[in-house]
């Protein structure tokens, strides 16, 4: 997943960093790490925080057009 769109999608599904760690099992510098590009996240993850962000409005759908909006690269399955 792209990162920007990653941070984007987080904040419009109303989840702060550490919020979204939890949810998912993880340490907020993590999500943190995945939002700045300095860590690449695994498929399981990537599944996990994409249900997260669908639980709260925010599905493929919505990621696609959020990326068309920001001029990012339409990659969720990055």
């Amino acid at each position: 997943m792209n990162p920007k769109l990653l941070r984007y999608g987080r904040g419009l599904a109303g989840l702060t960093q550490g919020e979204l760690a939890e949810l998912v099992g993880l340490d907020r510098t993590t999500i943190n790490k995945y939002e700045t590009g300095t860590l690449r996240m695994s498929n399981i993850t990537r599944r996990g925080i994409l249900e997260e962000l669908e639980k709260r409005g925010m599905g493929p759908d919505q990621l696609v057009s959020l990326a068309e909006i920001i001029g990012e690269g339409v990659s969720i399955d990055e």
